[in-house]
């Protein structure tokens, strides 16, 4: 019995070799893509977590509206789960002439956390040089060699220090795996185009822009997996914790420095005030002199006992006296109109001062909102997916939804996302997240034209 079907077999593969080929062809491409796709998975986490690992990328990133300082960076220090925690200076800006926003990052020589890769070129070594974002050499924006400019108007705060740059090279950065985003800002477009590496010293920032933090054992478990997500929400919530008062602090620590300033301002509203009573005084001496001097040339002039050739040249001496004084009387004068101009000036500066202040904090709170909604939308976006996918992906993301929600200041969006889980949360309720999202970010981009 096997002898014939072996005989048949044989008999139907040399009547049609070309379907048994096919047959065998299709079957082997079957095999090998199945066997590709298994393997594809573990290798492109290998390969990124090895590139993670190379460049000692950041777990996490601390901002804040009001920027961040050596208080906040020495707090994060103390905590238990945290290794590292290195501060940057960060600025975007929209540059007119080419309609991009670019955000320029501050470069220490003694970084060691979201190291840069190199693609082309160098890093900055000295104030002046720029490395771009390797995007800006494959649209061939710039050279190596070529001057970046930096036009007044797009930086009208001169929160750079330098308006030209050299391009010294070209760099990726961990931060950014895809070849396409670079984040969101709330200048121009509301899409960053790409970075800029910058020496931290071109940079005009009072406070530091974020903290960059790796935490404890991170670094020995695998990207993605279950045992580093863990460790990071772990270091996290703690880090929470410890900066839970910091937002109001720094509050009254910003009002504190707007207050010396203003004081400052008062000191000299108060020694132009003096110089202006000192002028005044001069002034009323000068014109008490003049007075007597002419009274006194005018009894000279009458007086007949006087000689005539005696009196021709005390006259000359008197009105030669009386010309310097009226110089000096002019002198005063001019002085004094000069003292009035500074008060006024220093009292104009003392009112408005503190109101642009105030005005400034409440614009820099509704631009971070409106950064975090544009981040929570994205990461909603992503969620629109199949049923079967939605439980997986809203037991990974719901830790980091959350806390956007929160830094969005919607609570109402915070209640719904609270009372998702993964066996009853459907794409209607990611529907409804949107557009609660959408809704929010439109309100604060009219407060914000409003300010």
């Amino acid at each position: 019995m096997k002898s014939a079907l072996l005989k048949t077999s044989l008999k139907e593969i040399k009547n049609s070799p070309a379907r048994f080929l096919s047959i065998l062809g299709i079957i082997f491409l079957g095999t090998a893509f199945f066997v590709g796709i298994g393997a594809t998975g573990p290798d492109m986490i290998t390969s990124s977590d090895n590139y993670y690992d190379q460049t000692q990328l950041a777990d996490a990133t601390i901002i804040a509206t009001l920027g961040l300082s050596d208080t906040d960076l020495d707090l994060i220090k103390e905590d238990s789960q945290v290794a590292t925690a290195e501060p940057e200076y960060m600025l975007d800006l929209n540059l007119s002439d080419k309609n991009q926003v670019l955000r320029f990052l501050g470069y220490d020589k003694k970084q060691k956390l979201n190291q840069y890769h190199i693609v082309k070129g160098r890093l900055p070594k000295q104030s002046g040089e720029i490395a771009l974002d390797d995007l800006a050499d494959y649209h061939k924006d710039y050279r190596i060699g070529d001057k970046f400019t930096v036009a007044v108007d797009d930086d009208k705060k001169q929160q750079l220090k330098r308006r030209e740059f050299k391009v010294v090279g070209f760099v990726n950065s961990p931060e950014y795996i895809e070849n396409i985003k670079r984040g969101n800002t709330n200048v121009g477009t509301g899409t960053v185009d790409y970075f800029a590496v910058v020496d931290k010293s071109d940079l005009n920032l009072k406070a530091y822009s974020r903290i960059l933090v790796q935490f404890k054992d991170s670094k020995k478990q695998v990207a993605y997996s279950k045992t580093y997500e863990d460790t990071t929400d772990k270091g996290i919530k703690s880090l929470k914790r410890k900066l839970a008062k910091r937002p109001q602090l720094r509050l009254v620590e910003v009002k504190e420095e707007a207050q010396v300033q203003l004081k400052a301002v008062q000191a000299e509203i108060t020694k132009g005030e003096k110089a202006l009573d000192t002028g005044e005084d001069k002034l009323k001496a000068a014109k008490e002199k003049i007075d007597n001097a002419k009274k006194e040339l005018a009894t000279k002039t009458k007086d007949g006992k006087i000689a005539q050739e005696t009196a021709a040249k005390n006259l000359a001496t008197e009105e030669e006296e009386l010309q310097q004084q009226n110089e000096e009387l002019n002198q005063q004068e001019q002085l004094l109109k000069t003292e009035q101009e500074n008060v006024r000036k220093a009292r104009k500066a003392a009112t408005t001062a503190p109101a642009s202040q105030e005005n400034d904090l409440k614009i820099k709170q509704v631009q971070a909102q409106i950064t975090s909604g544009n981040d929570l939308k994205s990461q909603l976006e992503q969620l629109t997916v199949d049923e079967e996918e939605l439980s997986d992906l809203i037991s990974e993301q719901k830790s980091s939804l959350l806390q956007l929600a929160e830094s969005l200041q919607a609570d109402e969006l915070v209640k719904m996302i609270n009372n998702w889980d993964e066996e009853n949360t459907t794409s209607a309720d990611i529907t409804a997240a949107l557009k609660e999202v959408t809704k929010q970010v439109s309100d604060l981009k009219n407060q914000l034209t409003q300010l």
